[in-house]
């Protein structure tokens, strides 16, 4: 990390950006990393306040678009105290906060956040739920999924985000579900797939025999002129000889 020697809040270093988040806004630039061959820019922050994770969303989307760059990176340093599953903030922060609570009622917010730097995790976070036991996040699939999350590495994806954001770190696990309702949309699915692929079928079967019949006509009628030519060139040498 190349340190910043004069330290300014957020909004003194984006001046063209405003956020809604004052504790984003108030949180000081303490440095800056920009890779040129991967084109990922990557700050770090220091706060003594909770920042919203769509706050922060919010910002790296800004500045990928702001300064062209593949992907952006926001690394927060919270100036807290952990005990447990808590945290104890600084005399100039916030009271005491629960993590876990706060994680479960943000989940939905936690996986649009994956979706958007991992698009292809999208479909299979949807509709996910989780359960927190103590350093442990359960996230429960709707659909099948685990063996690509885990083998594409999202456990530390997850755990390494929830630990930016929050100040904490979790061991993520998945397990899978599959709802009633997943399993009824998934034979709705299969059975509008069978409807068209019957009616694909009868499609090109009929477009085949039209085919077939316009070729068939086609060579009778071929065969027919051919005929007549031949009667016409017979009718003709018989006049000649006759002549």
């Amino acid at each position: 990390m190349e340190k910043v020697n004069s330290p300014k809040t957020v909004k003194q270093v984006f001046r063209d950006y405003n956020s809604n988040s004052f504790e984003l806004n108030d949180a000081k630039v303490i440095g800056i990393n920009l890779y040129k061959r991967k084109n990922i820019l990557e700050i770090f922050i220091e706060s003594n306040k909770k920042i919203d994770i769509m706050a922060i969303l919010a910002l790296e989307k800004y500045m990928e678009q702001r300064f062209q760059v593949k992907e952006a990176k926001v690394n927060i340093k919270y100036n807290i105290n952990q005990k447990n599953d808590q945290v104890e903030l600084t005399e100039d922060s916030e009271d005491i906060e629960d993590i876990s609570a706060k994680i479960l009622k943000q989940w939905n917010n936690i996986v649009e956040y994956i979706s958007h730097k991992h698009p292809i995790a999208k479909a299979f976070l949807k509709g996910s739920t989780i359960n927190i036991i103590k350093n442990k996040i359960q996230v429960t699939l709707a659909l099948n999924g685990k063996e690509f999350l885990e083998s594409n590495k999202f456990n530390e994806i997850f755990s390494n985000l929830i630990e930016n954001i929050y100040g904490k770190k979790y061991i993520i696990e998945y397990t899978e579900t599959i709802s009633q309702d997943a399993i009824s949309k998934y034979k709705e699915n299969m059975a509008k797939l069978e409807r068209e692929t019957i009616l694909q079928l009868e499609k090109e079967e009929k477009e085949s025999q039209l085919t077939e019949d316009t070729s068939s006509q086609s060579e009778e009628h071929t065969k027919s002129k051919a005929k007549k030519q031949n009667y016409n060139k017979k009718y003709l040498n018989g006049n000649t000889q006759y002549n």
